[in-house]
């Protein structure tokens, strides 16, 4: 029991204010109702039976900025008057009252002028309210493309599409063979391939050219790892958690360092060794130059600038016969393993070209079995009526069909046979 509560605070009666403000609170938020519902658990630990507790619920929906005629209220202040009243216990003091005129007739002389001002105590009650319906499982908010809710309680699916599933592994699988968004971004676009997007929950799926925003907001997302649960949710994932730490940390290295850090992206440039060498004397990062008319690499360490604030640098050297060099080694130890590289990188190209058709076909499979302007009961009452609905295609489709015969065009001119045309 607490120091503050005497025997004489005991022998009255504990009362438990609930109120909310509006008919619409009491509807949608009943998880506010529910936690100030629990203050009689609360009462009865801080040593109050249970038939010494009163519950005053007659305020619902109303105001407590002191426009509002409150029963409740004005019965508990009354009570409070004539010494009747123990412990009163709400959920916050915005609950009782946000009129300091109200304050003063309950408690002497005490301003309520905390409770009209800390609009932050708001969002922490809907905080708190979210969290306990999270604790619960209950929890269901707008799921990343390629997750859907299953119909029991805390479930998290994989999407039913297979060409939305698809989209999304191959995202992952290529970056773990890039290890670039940027590149991996560049790849996307150059085979046409698209991204399944949802404006918001419920909203129909929609396929969007690929950008670069799009590709790191996937990689991103923790969901696609199953990190995010709550409570009882039992949900499917992509990635692990230990490739998602991977993959952020890749993503990391490849930004440009800032200053005095080393790492980062390669930038722009002719030189082989760029972002690789570093100073034989301070162990720095050497930074690379362009010199001259022709713009002559070169390297340069500035260690002792950054250290003591001297003009002079610690080391400079031309990169020509460095380049050289390095071109020379590299090619001598790739020689004996040329005719292998050369096989694997045919077949690495040839997988790449298979996966981007297995997806543009299935893009083109999805958005015909979408379109509601082509099915086999509108388009086959009359041989004038299939001509106009096949006039009337959606655009989407048109332009999947022209991605799928590009494909298989480019397949066609890559291979030694040569397939026939799908139709």
């Amino acid at each position: 029991m607490s120091d503050k509560l005497t025997s004489s605070h005991l022998r009255r009666l504990g009362y438990i204010y609930i109120r909310q403000s509006t008919l619409t609170q009491m509807q949608r938020n009943r998880e506010s109702a529910a936690r100030q519902h629990r203050l009689v658990e609360r009462a009865t630990q801080l040593g109050w039976r249970a038939d010494q507790v009163l519950t005053i619920d007659e305020d619902q929906g109303l105001s407590g900025s002191g426009t509002a005629h409150r029963k409740g209220f004005e019965f508990m202040t009354s009570e409070v008057a004539l010494v009747r009243v123990g412990l009163i216990l709400a959920i916050e003091v915005s609950r009782l009252s946000r009129n300091n005129a109200d304050w003063y007739r309950l408690l002497v002389g005490l301003k309520g002028t905390m409770s009209e001002a800390e609009l932050h105590v708001i969002r922490a009650r809907l905080n708190n309210g979210i969290w306990n319906k999270a604790a619960r499982g209950e929890l269901r908010r707008a799921l990343p493309v390629g997750f859907v809710w299953g119909e029991e309680e805390g479930q998290i699916l994989f999407d039913p599409d297979e060409a939305v599933r698809q989209a999304i592994h191959t995202v992952f699988q290529k970056f773990a063979e890039i290890g670039s968004v940027r590149q991996l971004w560049i790849w996307l676009c150059t085979q046409k391939l698209l991204l399944p997007n949802r404006r918001y929950l419920g909203s129909d799926l929609r396929w969007i050219a690929p950008t670069y925003h799009a590709v790191r907001t996937i990689l991103d997302n923790l969901v696609y790892a199953g990190v995010c649960r709550y409570g009882r949710t039992r949900q499917e994932r992509y990635i692990d958690a230990d490739t998602y730490e991977m993959n952020r940390q890749r993503i990391a290295a490849n930004s440009r360092p800032t200053h005095h850090q080393a790492g980062g992206a390669i930038r722009e440039g002719a030189a082989l060794l760029q972002g690789l060498a570093s100073c034989g004397r301070c162990g720095r990062k050497l930074k690379v130059i362009y010199q001259g008319q022709n713009c002559t690499s070169g390297c340069e360490c500035r260690g002792t600038v950054l250290v003591n604030g001297r003009a002079q640098g610690c080391l400079r050297i031309g990169g020509v016969r460095i380049d050289r060099a390095v071109a020379d080694a590299f090619l001598d130890a790739i020689t004996p393993a040329g005719i292998d590289a050369a096989v694997a990188a045919e077949r690495e190209i040839e997988a790449n070209r298979q996966e981007a058709l297995a997806q543009c076909s299935l893009q083109v499979e999805c958005v015909h079995s979408r379109s509601p302007t082509c099915n086999a009961h509108s388009c086959g009452r009359s041989a004038r009526t299939s001509g106009r609905c096949g006039r009337s295609q959606p655009l989407r489709i048109a332009t999947a069909r022209r991605c799928y015969t590009r494909f298989w065009r480019r397949f066609r001119s890559a291979c030694s046979g040569t397939p026939s045309q799908p139709t």
